[in-house]
């Protein structure tokens, strides 16, 4: 028995040994990183009677994820940012994902990509009213999907339509 595995073993490297000149010849790139930092706001309610000031904390981590293989490049990543204020009466904790989707294809005389990207941003807006300030603390998303083509005509133009 233990003959029969050491020979199927063998038998399955060698193969394997072979085979793996037919392999694909990938990089995958992956970082991360963390913003950290601290704003104070001297007046957010514009007030010129009552000045309150505020301290918002701001961490922003990020990821992003890449593969280049002999024609197709992909990426993909995420962020989030993450504020925390010191008065939640004047900002909001907030919390605003980013995210993102990228692929590139390159041939002998062009290339041709398309790329996705979503984004939440906190958005403070003073309405200053006759009597009494106002607020509004909301989100703007977007979202945009693009693509380029380009393509060499000789060696010195290229046309490239986005």
């Amino acid at each position: 028995m233990n003959v029969r595995r050491l020979a199927g073993l063998s038998i399955l490297s060698v193969g394997l040994i072979l085979y793996a000149g037919h392999g694909w010849a990938d990089i995958w790139q992956h970082s991360g990183s963390a913003r950290v930092s601290t704003e104070y706001d001297t007046n957010p309610a514009m007030d010129p009677v009552y000045r309150v000031g505020i301290r918002r904390h701001l961490i922003e981590p990020r990821y992003t994820l890449r593969r280049a293989g002999e024609v197709n490049e992909l990426g993909a990543g995420i962020a989030l940012q993450i504020a925390r204020s010191s008065n939640q009466a004047l900002s909001q904790n907030r919390e605003d994902p980013s995210v993102f989707l990228d692929w590139r294809r390159q041939s002998d005389k062009g290339e041709f990509g398309l790329s996705a990207r979503y984004n939440e941003v906190s958005t403070r807006v003073a309405e200053i009213d006759n009597t009494v300030p106002g607020f509004v603390d909301s989100t703007r998303a977007s979202r945009k999907m693009t693509g380029s083509w380009s393509k060499a005509l000789s060696e010195r133009s290229t046309l490239t339509v986005d």
